[in-house]
């Protein structure tokens, strides 16, 4: 009987039948309802940044140095993106993801190492498959960045080849290098 007096006090009845709160109750009920709009817009936020999680750092590397992909794939928590690769019979470098890459935040994982110019080119592949895959971010990983010698001229009718390198990346579709250049001059 006090429970229902006390609703009574708090909803009063219009002559139309609708419930009129008193103000302090509806002031409460109108932050409740906020607070649950609140939360419902941040559990959708983490839901849409869960779903882009799933295809961000993804992993893809060339052929060069097998064994460092491997550790870095490890060391991150990541799996590598499979990837058929090899070389036709003249030479050239045929690349192919066997997953979709749309939308992913793609690092390609190279090293420039001997033969530096097949890597180079392979890596450079990589690169132009991931963008026309549309992958949504493409950063190229470099732990021996191929040509950084050649970083200035010294003398005339020399070229940049490290700014070519960097051209070269840029051309076939990356947004970042990352590279750790240590030159010997």
């Amino acid at each position: 009987e006090g429970l229902s007096r006390g609703m009574d006090e708090l909803l009063r009845v219009s002559p139309l039948g609708d419930a009129i709160h008193p103000p302090s109750c509806s002031l409460a009920i109108r932050e409740a309802v906020e607070e649950i709009e609140r939360l419902r817009a941040e559990i959708e936020r983490l839901r849409t940044e869960k779903d882009q999680l799933r295809e961000i750092d993804r992993l893809f590397s060339g052929r060069a140095y097998p064994e460092l992909a491997d550790e870095v794939a490890a060391e991150l928590g990541i799996p590598i993106t499979p990837t058929s690769a090899y070389d036709f019979a003249n030479g050239e470098i045929f690349i192919r993801f066997e997953e979709s890459v749309r939308g992913s935040d793609a690092f390609v994982l190279q090293s420039h190492s001997a033969p530096v110019n097949k890597q180079i080119m392979e890596q450079l592949i990589m690169v132009d498959a991931l963008k026309r895959a549309s992958a949504k971010r493409i950063t190229v990983v470099l732990p021996f960045y191929g040509y950084a010698r050649q970083d200035k001229k010294h003398r005339g009718r020399e070229p940049i080849s490290a700014r070519l390198m960097a051209d070269l990346f840029k051309t076939a579709g990356a947004d970042r290098l990352m590279c750790d250049i240590v030159t010997g001059k």
